[in-house]
């Protein structure tokens, strides 16, 4: 926001954001706490300065980032707990309390590039289901399966350690990276080296329209 804008009301611009400032400055501070596992969340109630997210702190709630987390989920705890601090914040008597925020330019929470890798499959697998549920749908991480699965989406419901077990035979492939992407018992299964990722899945009608609507436009 430009400094000529903000400075238009008199008592300033407020902001809430979610996270606990200053760390995950940026406009993308959601998914990075996830992509981080840092279970230390929060939202932050601040006034707007020309800085990226430096303004003075007007309240803080800290919440707790459990693995494998709703990333939905915790958005709408953050803005729900945020909006209440701003209207319990304007009920005071002004000039309003705040304190400055520290220094610390540590972890821009920047936005996402083409180049960027969302998923390392050397992490231990709670790392990856965290990131992935559902901070990424898996078409971010995989190329999209063929037909038929691309017409379902697929949820990554829970993990199952492993310490030493045979691949998976005589099962349906579909095509996953950097590991086999296997159907067993309706839900696709992940192997990676600790353990196995199941996912959900579920019709998208959307994506079926648009598949017969081009195939009978190419017939036609």
């Amino acid at each position: 926001i430009p400094e000529s804008v903000f400075k238009i009301p008199k008592n300033g611009f407020i902001n809430i954001h979610p996270s606990l400032l200053p760390k995950y400055r940026g406009p993308l501070p959601d998914f990075w706490q996830f992509w981080n596992q840092d279970s230390d969340g929060g939202v932050t109630v601040h006034v707007v300065d020309k800085g990226e997210d430096t303004g003075a702190i007007l309240a803080q709630v800290p919440i707790r980032i459990e693995s494998g987390r709703n990333i939905y989920d915790y958005i709408k705890e953050c803005m729900v707990k945020g909006a209440r601090e701003v209207c319990r914040i304007l009920e005071e008597p002004q000039p309003f309390q705040t304190r400055p925020q520290p220094d610390d330019s540590s972890f821009r929470a920047r936005k996402l590039t083409d180049e960027d890798v969302l998923i390392d499959w050397s992490w231990p697998i709670e790392r990856i289901y965290h990131v992935m549920t559902p901070a990424l749908s898996m078409t971010e991480v995989f190329r999209e399966p063929k037909f038929p699965w691309n017409l379902f989406s697929w949820t990554p419901v829970r993990f199952d350690k492993k310490t030493q077990q045979s691949r998976l035979t005589g099962e349906l492939r579909i095509n996953g990276e950097p590991q086999d992407l296997l159907i067993r018992n309706g839900k696709a299964v992940l192997q990676l080296a600790d353990g196995d990722l199941i996912f959900d899945h579920k019709f998208r009608v959307g994506k079926a329209l648009t598949v017969i609507a081009c195939f009978f436009g190419e017939w036609l």
